[in-house]
């Protein structure tokens, strides 16, 4: 590290530097779980935000940083992790679209779990749309998705806001690929509305519940509902 970066920049510094990181590495492997490998990841991660900043040509500069991103959202930082997550996303040259998918992930986990989950929304749908078409991994970003907007319900809910409450549950149920919280949210969507008085709106959302979930235990329920709405 001294070499890399107490001399003036030299054709060997970023080799200098990048070499730092694979002792700091060998480091991290020897060092037993517990407070030495904790002292070991935070002198890695600082290394690696280091290096990403002072050689983002190298061709691994992209890879150092996003790892750091993903160890100190392990360490449960979340705060820093999306800032370094941004780092990520803000590193020139580009970097490619699955550290791009891993920095989008980092930013929406860290923000769901801090309880801001409309910028954990804009985070997963970023993600997702950096994922393969035929990848696994756009299911679990789309339930990811629908959660997000799913509490974003809940509080609007929480908060009087009915009408609020409707869209964003019925968005959840449009996102998810689970058919169970498609049909928990359809079903929190229909109950607002009924709430609200609006029995031609509800009347459609019921409708759909009872074709599209016949052995849902709530059917008895949506049943009458039903009947309350066509009354009303």
């Amino acid at each position: 590290q001294r070499t890399a970066y107490d001399y003036p920049t030299g054709p060997k510094s970023a080799e200098a530097a990048y070499a730092a990181l694979g002792a700091l590495e060998k480091q991290r492997t020897a060092a037993a779980a517990g407070p030495a490998r904790d002292e070991v990841v935070a002198h890695q991660v600082e290394a690696g935000i280091r290096f990403a900043q002072a050689f983002p040509e190298h061709p691994d500069s992209g890879g150092v940083i996003t790892r750091a991103a993903q160890d100190v959202f392990d360490r449960k930082d979340l705060p820093r992790a999306i800032e370094i997550a941004n780092l990520v996303l803000a590193h020139q040259p580009p970097v490619d679209a699955a550290k791009q998918r891993v920095a989008w992930t980092i930013i929406g986990q860290a923000s769901f779990e801090q309880g801001d989950f409309l910028r954990a929304e804009a985070a997963y749908q970023q993600a997702r749309e950096l994922a393969p078409a035929n990848d696994p991994l756009r299911r679990d970003l789309s339930e990811r998705l629908a959660a997000s907007v799913y509490k974003q319900a809940e509080e609007r809910r929480s908060e009087g806001d009915s009408a609020g409450a409707v869209d964003a549950f019925l968005r959840a149920a449009a996102l998810s690929p689970d058919p169970a919280v498609r049909a928990t949210a359809e079903f929190d969507a229909a109950a607002q509305l009924l709430t609200l008085k609006q029995w031609e709106r509800a009347i459609p959302v019921l409708e759909s519940y009872r074709r599209n979930y016949p052995r849902d235990a709530r059917q008895g329920e949506v049943t009458r509902n039903l009947a309350v709405a066509y009354g009303e």
